[in-house]
């Protein structure tokens, strides 16, 4: 009877998660890895879910998941995007304490999840503009945790955790931070225009 109920609560946590996962447009492949129920199954569900009127069910994404890391890190604003959200997986305990490549194959699990979906909303309600799908996050955290191709890194001008490729000689800047300021040729133009017959000391200030 214990084993009967332990399973009724195992399969129940993983229709759970599923569902969860459903409704923010998961890929039919990642909920299945991600949940341990068969693709048919998982199937059988968005129709489920579809015929309960829920919409995310209609917009299901198809096609191979994501697979191309760079992406994620590939200009400032996706390391700082990235960062946020690997902040967010850090947070609620996404991460396991070992690293590499096995590790990273065995990183998804029901129990990891569940804290994957809680840390997307968090990262949702934080970024509100957030471009990251929770199937390019999945693919974010297995890099990370493999540390073949992307590592995180904190912006060399301030405390933002970035996600950037392997082998840079420093760390770069996150997106505020690289915002580049007027030109000096801008700034004198801009310093004739405002006050054109000021005094040369108070133009040099300016720019």
């Amino acid at each position: 009877m214990r084993l009967t109920d332990e399973r009724y609560r195992r399969d129940l946590r993983r229709l759970t998660l599923a569902r969860r996962l459903v409704r923010f447009e998961v890929r039919t492949s990642l909920v299945a890895e991600w949940t341990g129920l068969t693709e048919s199954r998982v199937r059988a569900l968005y129709r489920h879910e579809l015929a309960q009127g829920v919409a995310e069910a209609t917009h299901r994404r198809r096609g191979p998941a994501p697979h191309q890391l760079m992406r994620l890190c590939g200009s400032p604003t996706a390391r700082s995007e990235s960062g946020a959200a690997a902040a967010a997986c850090q947070l609620h305990g996404v991460f396991p304490l070992e690293r590499g490549e096995a590790a990273a194959k065995r990183v998804a699990t029901v129990e990891r999840g569940e804290r994957l979906c809680a840390a997307y909303e968090s990262y949702r309600a934080q970024v509100p503009a957030a471009s990251l799908t929770l199937d390019q996050v999945m693919l974010l955290v297995r890099g990370i945790v493999a540390g073949t191709e992307i590592v995180t890194m904190t912006c060399a001008a301030c405390d933002s955790l970035l996600v950037v490729e392997c082998g840079l000689p420093r760390a770069p800047q996150c997106a505020v931070c690289r915002t580049p300021a007027p030109t000096r040729r801008a700034r004198r133009a801009r310093a004739a225009s405002i006050a054109p017959n000021a005094e040369p000391s108070l133009q040099q200030s300016l720019f």
